[in-house]
């Protein structure tokens, strides 16, 4: 169902693309297709990679686990607002605290991310289990101490080793 969605989208902006090309060598859709399939591809690829975020094993239902993706839209030339609004602001989400974007080191590669505070809701025991990944070498006493030290009543939320394996 994924792939089919990916490839729809995909079929979708090549149309928008024939639609909007003044310069296109024929009114033919099909031919037009196969000259820019490249851009086909690309494209496709892109919703793909997007949706496998979204995709989890079902061995792993029981950890009910809630997915949260950020994506902001950057391109070149963009202007200092857009600009501001991804890297320097923090955005407000239905009481979220959601910072701007910030980029660390791991394995060789710069790899970006954003934090998401709970902060308004730690009162409300939004959390009440962690569930750690099986190959995770965190432990249950470092989240813990991590939930401890960011104002959460550590005692109340129970923190389990899962027993799945990615396998």
């Amino acid at each position: 169902m994924a792939i089919q969605a990916a490839v729809n989208k995909a079929v979708s902006y090549m149309l928008a693309m024939f639609e909007g090309d003044k310069f296109k060598n024929s009114n033919d859709f099909n031919r037009y297709f196969v000259e820019e399939f490249d851009a086909f591809c690309e494209v496709v690829c892109d919703y793909l990679n997007l949706l496998s975020c979204y995709i989890k094993n079902p061995a792993f239902a029981e950890e009910e686990e809630v997915r949260i993706f950020y994506s902001p839209t950057l391109y070149i030339g963009m202007d200092k607002a857009d600009i501001d609004s991804t890297f320097v602001e923090e955005k407000d989400i239905n009481g979220y605290a959601l910072q701007p974007v910030k980029f660390q080191v791991r394995n060789n590669q710069i790899v970006s991310y954003t934090d998401l505070v709970f902060k308004n809701f730690i009162s409300e025991n939004i959390i009440s289990e962690i569930i750690i990944g099986p190959s995770s070498k965190v432990t249950e006493d470092d989240i813990f101490y991590l939930l401890l030290s960011n104002e959460y009543d550590a005692n109340s939320i129970r923190v389990l080793k899962s027993e799945a394996t990615y396998r």
